[in-house]
């Protein structure tokens, strides 16, 4: 009970912050409970054990997988050895769902009637503070989720990816992190250089750094049936850097917005890093020669790598493809921004998954992002994204039917507005910048 109650966090996630070692821990408690209900000791009544059983289906994602965060690799709430006693004790119909109608020894055990159904659990928008993340969903046509880290380093099977998310629409993941190689090669220098590291994440590097291990601090949380907010800061993830995010994901779209500034005077040059799982990547920007430099390490790890420079527009347009999905990302650039596009390592090696980089310099700096997935043959819902400069910093998202204007009151990005127009007229949707 005292490691219990020391190793697992208020929520129930076990404390390294990854699927794969969470189940292993639960595995282990459960036949220690089985025992122990065998010998009239009653183990499953304590608090934290309940949520172990629990916590995961408040993750779930648009394709019905848990975010790769930590060393996970292809995990989900269904672990039948776990859940059958979970239910068999709890009756939550949450674990049912995850169980097999068919006949099992387990179920014959534990005496559950086949009859029993349940409807499969969905996702939903859910902040776990606790444990550091924001789960957002949101009712579009596509079911989009994402999620957020921000909370405690996991020890040795924590990763430096404060801030990181990851993105699904249309039950697929789009925006990932790569968790760790199928091989569990932790002795590897890739581990430690790119699956540990910050590179690995959609996250971003200063000066060619990786992280530090960190707690970061949630800024912001609200959530409606269609937009689904965040703002997060990374804490002193970095020596003389402050990092701060906002997530709004919308019916059709994540927004990204990032702010770094220095605490040192001095200016310092920004890596912004985006993986998303394709079979390509795509622009129409003007070829450039450049190429990454040796630092941070798991930059010897990128492979086809293409450098490239603004056009006249100062738009930044890539386009990942896959034969069902294609993900949009439409960030307004800087005049000496320096744009790579590559692929890193996913599952292995050998197993890739596109990325961008960009890279920006200055003492503060704002990166401003749109995510759209689009399905194939299908047309875009975003019609024109604007970065609107001023006091409040605005940024105007043009949609089919409509339009959501983003305002962040003195540039503070935890303090945000959020307007959607359509012919029906205007509505505040979420407002906390009073």
């Amino acid at each position: 009970m005292t490691q219990m109650n020391i190793s697992v966090l208020p929520e129930g996630m076990w404390y390294e912050n990854s699927w794969g070692y969470h189940y292993y821990t639960l595995s282990a408690l459960t036949i220690m409970a089985e025992g122990s209900r065998r010998l009239g000791i009653d183990i499953y009544s304590h608090e934290m054990l309940h949520k172990m059983y629990l916590i995961a289906f408040d993750y779930l994602m648009a394709d019905g997988s848990l975010p790769r965060f930590g060393d996970a690799v292809n995990d989900t709430p269904v672990n039948r050895s776990v859940n059958e006693p979970a239910f068999a004790v709890y009756k939550d119909e949450r674990l049912l769902s995850t169980l097999s109608s068919e006949p099992t020894w387990d179920m014959i055990l534990l005496g559950r009637d086949k009859k029993l159904k349940a409807k499969p659990a969905v996702a939903g928008s859910k902040l776990i503070p606790g444990s550091g993340h924001a789960i957002l969903a949101t009712n579009g046509p596509g079911k989009l989720t994402a999620a957020i880290t921000f909370g405690p380093y996991g020890g040795f099977h924590g990763h430096f990816d404060k801030l990181s998310f990851v993105f699904f629409g249309y039950g697929e993941e789009l925006g990932v992190d790569p968790g760790r190689a199928a091989s569990q090669a932790y002795r590897l220098p890739v581990h430690s250089e790119w699956y540990k590291a910050t590179t690995g994440h959609n996250a971003v590097l200063a000066d060619g750094k990786s992280q530090k291990e960190a707690t970061g601090e949630l800024l912001a949380f609200e959530i409606t049936s269609d937009y689904a907010a965040v703002a997060a800061d990374a804490g002193p993830a970095f020596d003389s850097i402050r990092h701060k995010r906002f997530l709004l994901l919308g019916p059709a779209y994540l927004l990204v917005v990032d702010e770094l500034s220095s605490n040192d005077g001095k200016e310092h040059t920004f890596d912004w890093i985006y993986h998303n799982k394709g079979n390509n990547i795509s622009c129409d920007m003007t070829p450039a020669a450049a190429n990454p430099g040796e630092q941070p390490a798991g930059y010897s790890y990128l492979r086809e790598v293409k450098a490239y420079k603004l056009n006249a527009d100062n738009q930044i347009n890539v386009k990942f493809s896959n034969e069902t999905v294609n993900t949009v990302l439409t960030m307004p650039g800087e005049a000496h921004d320096i744009i790579f596009t590559a692929t890193g390592p996913f599952s292995s090696v050998t197993d890739r998954a596109p990325l961008i980089i960009v890279r920006r310099k200055g003492e503060t700096v704002y990166f401003i992002t749109l995510l759209e997935p689009v399905q194939a043959g299908m047309n875009s819902d975003v019609r024109d994204f604007e970065f609107v400069p001023g006091n409040p910093i605005s940024v105007k998202i043009s949609r089919a039917e409509g339009e959501d204007m983003v305002s962040f009151h003195d540039g503070n990005i935890s303090r945000f507005k959020v307007v959607a127009k359509n012919s029906s007229g205007e509505t505040v949707v979420m407002d906390t910048s009073k």
